[in-house]
């Protein structure tokens, strides 16, 4: 046998439920203002002869020039190091 539930306050339910929402949206919402998982990054255009470390020694402020290497390539999609001339890479503010 099952059991029926039925609602004796429709209004309590709806501020429940809009109260609910209210402050999971907020969660997500303060995640993304307050820097949460939000880089920063700069336009580069390749030019000849530039390759990934070049632009990686050009823009390293952390240290690790390797890691930075892997955010440009994963900040572009890029599945090897190949870059060409005239192509504008993103390289993230570390």
């Amino acid at each position: 046998m099952r059991k029926h539930y039925v609602l004796k306050n429709k209004k309590r339910f709806y501020i429940t439920i809009i109260t609910l929402t209210i402050i999971m949206s907020s969660f997500l919402f303060a995640s993304s203002v307050y820097g949460y998982d939000v880089k920063q990054f700069d336009t580069v255009t390749v030019e000849k002869g530039d390759t990934l470390w070049t632009i990686a020694q050009k823009y390293n402020n952390s240290g690790d020039i390797r890691k930075l290497i892997f955010e440009i390539k994963k900040a572009n999609k890029l599945e090897s190091s190949i870059i060409y001339a005239g192509d504008e890479l993103l390289v993230p503010k570390m």
